[in-house]
This record gives C-alpha cells, sequence and structure tokens, in this order.
C-alpha cells in the first residue's frame, strides 16, 4: 500500500503564448506546475465511474501528511490521472 496523493496545478502547450505574471508562475524550460497533498497509506479505487467520490472519501476520510511541489522527474508506482482542459 502506498501513501495517497491528490495533485493540481497548471500545465500548458504553448508556454510562449502566456503573458509574463503566467509564464513567471513555471519554472524555466517546463510547461507546468504542480503541487499534491500527499495523504496517508491506504488502498484506492480505480474505476473511472468512482472517481469523484474516490477524492471525496480520500478528502473527507484520510490526513494531509505534507504538501509536495512535483517536477518532471518526480516517480510514481502507480495510479490515476486527469488533464483538464479549461475553456476561456
Amino acid at each position: 500500500m502506498n501513501h495517497v496523493v491528490v495533485a493540481t496545478g497548471i500545465a500548458v502547450r504553448e508556454r510562449s503564448l502566456l503573458g509574463p505574471m503566467t509564464q513567471a508562475l513555471l519554472s524555466e524550460g517546463s510547461a507546468f506546475h504542480v503541487h499534491g497533498a500527499i495523504f496517508d497509506k491506504a488502498p484506492m479505487g480505480n474505476s473511472l465511474e468512482g472517481f469523484d467520490a474516490e477524492i471525496a472519501r480520500i478528502f473527507n476520510d484520510f490526513s494531509v501528511h505534507r504538501i509536495q511541489h512535483f517536477l518532471g522527474k518526480s516517480r510514481f508506482s502507480g495510479g490515476m490521472a486527469a488533464i483538464i482542459e479549461l475553456e476561456g
């Protein structure tokens, strides 16, 4: 059983299209900036249909141990990820 990590951040396709204030949020040469909350070790459901309920369970039932800045070199042994494109 591994720690559960829930992360959020920004990712861009074309860094050059960003304004200077948004570019300042990204490390040089990077197209993303992500932070994650590291929770208790626990089994996790892996059904896409139950994703929202699983996220709610994690936030309601587990304790956060730390907030971690994730880099391109960060490694995970397994998990589920989603990239949601914001319109605007």
